[in-house]
């Protein structure tokens, strides 16, 4: 539901990896007890101590580091509840990390287990949405040394630990607070709209925004980019299994495909939005299913934007997978052909012009009286090389 919460996609190791555990005590202000995560009601300036259980499953005294975040979406429109690179949504009013006090590192002996106490506190203004962030936790001597055994080459590193959802809220009527027709016209939207890359591959990047309070759930996006000249359709991207964290934004890349050259010029793109699926069934499609969908949610976005010629030149020249035709290696090599050819044709040319030189020898012959004498005359080099072949008994004479 757009307005609830689901807890999903949160990252952990598996159980033979982890040399510990924490375990959440949930507290009676909990919206849901079967949720996993803390999921708080509180009163503005609230402040609530959360008690967490950590155990040490290993042999040795470890060190369990903790970290605070405020949620965010990545690229593939999955929420993050841990620390990231990814930059703060501008309309994000509080971030989790001013909210929340913890220990940093925590040492846990072996077989051993800690009451460790996490102090949050509301702000004490009203607030109508969720406060969503993560706690981060990991045995930092672990994480240490995968870090350092992991070849800089490999992208994926293992990470030896998980992240428990933290929410905090003042209402629990948020439907009541944020009814359809205002998340419609004041909820999801649509900004800069550019050609980029991922992974080293051409894409159309559109941003979108989620300004509310809230979580944008079972999200659909059907996306197609048109030539703006001639409406022909060019590129178009299909998902409809994503998520958006309260307050926060995500570029949706549309694949230009493999080999596909980016050309510059002036775009269009059409997309449509679709969220939850098990609200009103106000909106119905087909475009991501055989069967009809039907959802409570739709946003509908037109924007046109322009690939100039430099961008598009040098996002194909990064692109890995299109061939590009290196004219400096082709000339180097047409070069050292002419080279070869030249030089073949000069060694030529020398060889005849040397076979053709007049020489002075001397030729073992019989006269008519049949007696052997030596006589001298003149030839050419070809010529006394084959009598030299033909073992006839001649001499060069050389030249003072």
């Amino acid at each position: 539901m757009v307005l609830t919460f689901g807890l999903t996609g949160l990252q952990s190791a598996s159980a033979n990896q982890l040399t510990f555990s924490v375990e959440p005590t949930l507290p009676d202000n909990q919206v849901n007890d079967k949720d996993g995560f803390f999921n708080l009601l509180m009163q503005p300036g609230q402040v609530q101590d959360l008690h967490l259980k950590y155990s040490n499953n290993s042999g040795k005294t470890i060190t369990i580091t903790t970290k605070v975040a405020s949620a965010t979406t990545n690229i593939n429109g999955v929420v993050e509840y841990g620390a990231n690179k990814i930059k703060a949504d501008k309309t994000l009013k509080y971030n989790m990390a001013d909210l929340v006090e913890f220990p940093k590192e925590v040492e846990v002996k072996s077989g051993e287990s800690k009451d460790v106490v996490v102090r949050v506190k509301m702000p004490d203004a009203d607030y109508p949405g969720i406060i969503a962030g993560g706690l981060t936790f990991s045995d930092q001597a672990a994480d240490a040394a995968n870090q350092k055994n992991t070849s800089k080459s490999t992208a994926v590193k293992n990470i030896y630990g998980f992240q428990l959802g933290l929410l905090m809220r003042q209402s629990n009527e948020l439907n009541n607070v944020f009814p359809t027709k205002m998340v419609e016209s004041e909820g999801l939207k649509l900004h800069k709209v550019q050609a980029a890359q991922v992974n080293y591959r051409n894409v159309i990047n559109a941003n979108l925004q989620n300004p509310l309070p809230v979580y944008v759930n079972q999200m659909a996006i059907s996306a197609k980019v048109y030539s703006a000249s001639n409406n022909k359709l060019l590129y178009e991207s299909k998902n409809n299994s994503m998520q958006m964290a309260p307050n926060s934004n995500f570029d949706y890349p549309i694949s230009l495909g493999d080999g596909k050259k980016l050309a510059a010029g002036k775009y269009r793109l059409k997309m449509t939005v679709y969220a939850y699926k098990d609200g009103e069934a106000n909106y119905k499609t087909k475009e991501f299913d055989k069967k009809e969908t039907t959802y409570q949610y739709r946003w509908k976005f037109d924007k046109q934007f322009t690939v100039t010629d430099k961008t598009a030149g040098d996002l194909n020249k990064k692109d890995v997978t299109i061939q590009h035709i290196d004219w400096v290696a082709i000339l180097v090599g047409i070069a050292l052909l002419l080279l070869l050819l030249a030089g073949g044709l000069w060694l030529v040319l020398w060889k005849r012009r040397k076979n053709n030189a007049e020489v002075t020898i001397e030729e073992a012959v019989t006269n008519q009286a049949g007696e052997d004498i030596v006589i001298q005359r003149t030839t050419t080099m070809r010529e006394y090389k084959q009598m030299l072949k033909q073992h006839k008994s001649v001499r060069l004479i050389e030249k003072e």
